[in-house]
């Protein structure tokens, strides 16, 4: 395929797929309006002036340009205008602009491949302004499902009418991450079954509060803002829920393509659905209350291939939690008994235990002003001021952590529920933050379990200290940039078990798996080249105790310390040239 341009200073999405169909069917699914309807937009036609029109039942409306016509090779777009719905022109009049003006373009290049169609994609033009990050983020996540989209109805569905539930709410009192714990919690879309745990790829079974039943793979899980499905038991249908957070508000789609099912069935699903979406807005003072004597949760899972008698150990030993998640740690066992966890010169964590039921279940609980303390680079020795509203100061701030552990042929289920988290900023920051560490920390347990079981581990750790205002998008993307932490692998996404090559710096290639890739938060991979090391880089803004930062760390097991000590030094060097 031909080189696609490029623009000086700007970014660019590109993805490429390919589609079991020949290249003149999926040159039309991309340039013929009643083909586009059927995968991408829900109507779409032709203006007087011959630009192309794509609308989403009036919520969303745009207008592009052909500038390239090259059948069925190459086509680019360029915008010529965009608005949003009336009620949203209302609230905000940039609502509504002039595509033209902010030079983005989008190019499909075409290739046959043996009776397939390789298919390129790259939107360029995006600015590298940190105004442009949740744009640019938002885009990124958009393509990688609707390209899926046109696969899954080429390969699956050509020729069948497309009939969508679509519906869009916006969230007026409630914060993005909150809609996301009660659209997908019992009162929404997961009242049988669950999602947590499970990674794209994985097959899954839910029934809605309504009493729908969706049961297929799952293509995309990124709380708290993307999931996306097929959905066998609807002829295969394509299922994409995303919230997003752009150009001041926020809202949440519920979309289902749906190919051969009735139409009425597809009314009722729709009626159901908007029911559901408008349910998140509740009034403020229910929610408060509701958070007051219940909170927040976070919930996940994770399968270690080890027996129960050692994931219990790995939790509730001083020895065996430093091989995997602090740095120092005392336990004294039992209900009413004490866990000390210890990141020295950062962190220190005390909790009292509540619930001890050997290889079953640990509960422990922490006051998050009391029993937690931060230190920050000018404040080593006392706790790092927590941004709450003075209400919030007047009282203990409760949360627990609970454990429940499954043996299973020789295998563990271990389930976390994290509780008694707020409502509101920066309650989110906090939860968001916490939500993803343990996606994080739970992977470190697994790694340690299955790969170096009783055996020390050395870490080492670089970090640098960034201002609260930044922008954890800008900070990632300069993360895991050439001149930073240079991540090749096959696809934009990786998944568990990929394959990838990690280079720090101008530092030795290191070949390693993919454990779990979450931008613009962290990711995790096994370092197969040393011996089996565990390496983790994140990016972390914690507005609730009022820092951020950006995190290289090693965990090594079997190497000599110098190892670790020179990734540390290395890591350190890296950081700094990135961000100052």
């Amino acid at each position: 395929m031909s080189a696609a341009p490029k623009k000086t200073g700007t970014r660019s999405i590109e993805k490429e797929i390919e589609i079991k169909a020949p290249i003149e069917i999926v040159w039309k699914a991309l340039t013929d309006a009643k083909e586009l309807t059927q995968w991408f937009p829900l109507e779409a036609g032709e203006n007087p002036d011959g630009t192309m029109w794509m609308s989403w039942r009036n919520e969303f409306k745009c207008a592009s340009r052909i500038e390239i016509w090259e059948p069925p090779s190459h086509v680019r777009t360029v915008p010529v205008q965009s608005h949003w719905s009336q009620e949203k022109k209302q609230e905000d009049d940039s609502a509504s602009s002039d595509g033209s003006s902010w030079g983005l373009a989008t190019d499909f290049y075409l290739e046959p491949r043996g009776g397939a169609t390789a298919l390129r994609l790259v939107h360029s033009g995006f600015s590298p302004d940190a105004d442009w990050d949740a744009l640019y983020d938002g885009t990124r996540t958009g393509w990688n499902f609707q390209l899926r989209a046109l696969q899954h109805y080429l390969e699956n569905h050509y020729g069948v009418p497309r009939r969508t539930v679509y519906v869009r709410e916006f969230l007026k009192e409630i914060s993005r991450a909150e809609a996301w714990q009660i659209l997908f919690g019992p009162q929404g879309l997961v009242r049988e079954g669950r999602l947590q745990g499970l990674q794209p790829g994985d097959r899954y079974a839910i029934r809605t509060a309504a009493g729908d039943d969706f049961a297929g793979v799952i293509l995309s899980l990124q709380p708290p803002h993307d999931f996306s499905a097929t959905v066998e038991n609807l002829n295969h249908a394509l299922l994409r829920v995303h919230l997003d957070e752009l150009f001041g508000y926020r809202d949440v789609n519920f979309q289902l393509s749906t190919y051969g099912v009735p139409q009425d069935q597809v009314e009722a699903l729709e009626t159901r659905a908007r029911q559901t979406l408008q349910s998140l807005n509740a009034t403020k003072a229910t929610r408060t209350q509701n958070s007051q004597s219940t909170g927040r949760k976070f919930e996940t899972a994770i399968e270690i291939k080890a027996p129960v008698e050692a994931v219990w150990n790995a939790l509730t030993d001083a020895q065996e939690l430093t091989r995997w998640f602090p740095q120092q740690a005392r336990v004294a066992p039992g209900v009413g008994g004490k866990i000390m966890l210890s990141w020295p010169g950062i962190t220190d964590w005390h909790l009292r235990i509540e619930a001890w039921k050997p290889n079953e279940h640990l509960r422990a609980s922490y006051d998050l002003q009391a029993d937690v303390i931060v230190k920050t680079d000018e404040q080593t020795e006392t706790d790092a001021a927590i941004k709450l509203a003075d209400s919030d100061r007047a009282k203990p701030l409760q949360l627990a952590v609970d454990y429940f552990l499954e043996g299973r042929r020789g295998t563990t289920v271990l389930r976390l529920v994290h509780s008694g988290f707020g409502s509101g900023s920066p309650w989110d920051e906090e939860y968001d933050g916490i939500s993803w560490g343990w996606l994080k920390e739970l992977r470190a347990l697994r790694h340690y379990l299955e790969y170096h079981p009783g055996k020390s581990r050395h870490v080492g750790w670089a970090r640098v200290t960034l201002p609260v205002q930044t922008s954890t998008a800008s900070a990632w993307q300069r993360l895991l940039s050439e001149q930073g932490v240079w991540l090749k692998t096959a696809s934009p996404h990786p998944q568990e078990g990929d394959r990838c090559e990690i280079r720090l710096g101008a530092g030795e290639t290191l070949q390693a798996v993919m454990q779990h890739f979450d931008p613009p938060n962290f990711f995790c991979a096994r370092v197969e080249n040393l011996q089996q090391s565990f390496l983790r880089a994140w990016v972390w803004i914690d507005q609730l105790h009022g820092f951020g930062e950006a995190n290289l760390q090693l965990s090594t097991y079997g190497l000599p310390k110098e190892i670790s000590e020179n990734f540390e030094k290395r890591g350190n060097d890296l950081l700094r040239r990135l961000f100052g």
